[in-house]
């Protein structure tokens, strides 16, 4: 079924969806091929106040200079068929469970309706509504210790502290994921990519970010988790959060 499957989009419509595809959710995937393959980081929710409020998104992204998914082989093939993103198991169905109306082709096997990890995703929903409940009062130290930064509304776009907060709810090793992320950029630098353009999620702005500057965050990531007892912190105000859900 996996090459069947593979082989139509390639042949059908030239795996357009992998080609033409940006950004993917974090839904609690533990495949250790992601984290070698895709650029993780957490971004500020910029749809507002609304009842899926969230304050901040963790996402897969493909920069805009890579020509398609990263996944994608020479064959028009996934080379992670097997460990590829609960979105892409999902697709064409959507998370409403509609077919998404970027997809014509057919004869492919519907997508699996999974919405991701339910473990994960019940622990997401309960440290966003505890720290949507924090930023609404604006209490300031409270945000700054669920997510061990000083300047909480001062963080920049890649929010460190959340980054770190949703990978321990999925049960990740932090250190693990962000030496994959350290080997991803230093072949972004050998490939001539000084500077990596992402999308700001549900928008069509785009931020670029210098990849030295990526990988000197990483490493300053790195050593707050490993020097600073970050990760502790973290793992602590994780167990408070989830004790009170």
């Amino acid at each position: 079924m996996k090459r069947k499957t593979t082989e139509i989009c390639s042949k059908v419509c030239g795996a357009r969806c992998c080609r033409e595809v940006g950004r993917l959710p974090f839904l609690g995937e533990r495949y250790e091929a992601l984290f070698h393959t895709f650029f993780l980081g957490a971004f500020p929710d910029t749809e507002g106040p609304s009842p899926s409020r969230r304050p901040f998104v963790v996402e897969f992204q493909v920069p805009q200079e890579f020509p398609h998914c990263p996944a994608l082989n020479s064959l028009g093939l996934c080379s992670i068929y097997d460990e590829r993103p609960f979105s892409c198991r999902r697709f064409p169905l959507t998370d409403k469970g509609e077919i998404h109306p970027f997809c014509h082709v057919d004869g492919v096997s519907l997508g699996e309706e999974i919405l991701g990890d339910a473990e994960y995703l019940r622990r997401r929903d309960l440290i966003d509504a505890y720290l949507l409940d924090a930023i609404s009062r604006r209490v300031v130290d409270e945000v700054a210790e669920i997510l061990q930064e000083e300047r909480p509304f001062e963080a920049p776009l890649l929010y460190n502290g959340y980054l770190v907060l949703m990978l321990e709810a999925a049960g990740l090793d932090s250190t693990s994921v962000l030496s994959s992320q350290k080997r991803l950029l230093k072949s972004s630098i050998k490939e001539g990519h000084d500077v990596l353009t992402f999308i700001i999620p549900d928008t069509d702005y785009v931020i670029e970010a210098d990849v030295e500057g990526l990988f000197a965050n990483i490493e300053w990531l790195e050593y707050r988790l490993n020097q600073l007892d970050m990760g502790q912190k973290i793992g602590h105000t994780l167990e408070t959060i989830l004790s009170k859900g």
